[in-house]
């Protein structure tokens, strides 16, 4: 059976494909639990949930730049580290 997302902001499944599909999605919330402590102590669960229902809850005003096709991915971040030698 696939493995299939359903978002924690609206219940709803994520489509991978198809004109519901967005290209960011599924995207992974990240809650880190006790953040002022040491990691141990921290709890840090992982959400999911669809970019668009992200980007509404938080009222995005235009500087959610992940979703600029300019934004690196982590690889892409890791290969430009590396080749300036850091």
């Amino acid at each position: 059976m696939p493995l299939s997302y359903h978002c924690v902001i609206c219940k709803g499944s994520m489509p991978f494909d198809g004109p519901q599909a967005h290209r960011l999605d599924p995207c992974g919330l990240v809650v880190v639990g006790n953040a002022d402590r040491d990691w141990r102590d921290q709890r840090d669960p992982t959400f999911w949930c669809h970019f668009e229902c992200f980007r509404r809850l938080v009222g995005d005003d235009g500087v959610l730049y992940i979703k600029d096709a300019d934004f690196a991915t982590n690889g892409e971040a890791a290969d430009e580290r590396e080749a300036a030698g850091q």
